[in-house]
């Protein structure tokens, strides 16, 4: 989690906008099989990735679209009855 937070630290520049991508890779291979097995802590943190990557849409084509529809995608895949927690920081996500 401390990367992801540099990354929201450093994203905010310009010129450093494109080094979130590098940070899917740094949580290593624990952390993928979590997202495969949609645990749902991992896939949170996922979800607040998606919104660095979101924040590109304007400066980078190739993310058009990418972070909102991840997003979207991982709230799909916790019920409507679950967490309230969970709902609430997804909500979150969607409106940035």
């Amino acid at each position: 989690l401390f990367w992801l937070e540099e990354c929201y630290i450093t994203c905010d520049n310009d010129d450093y906008r494109t080094w979130c991508f590098g940070w899917i890779a740094m949580p290593g291979d624990d952390y993928i099989k979590a997202i495969k097995a949609k645990d749902q802590v991992a896939l949170l943190v996922l979800a607040y990735w998606a919104i660095l990557i979101h924040r590109l849409d304007t400066a980078c084509w190739y993310t058009k679209g990418f972070g909102s529809s991840l997003v979207h995608e991982i709230s799909e895949l916790f019920p409507a009855d679950g967490s309230t927690a969970a709902r609430e920081i997804l909500r979150w996500a969607q409106d940035q």
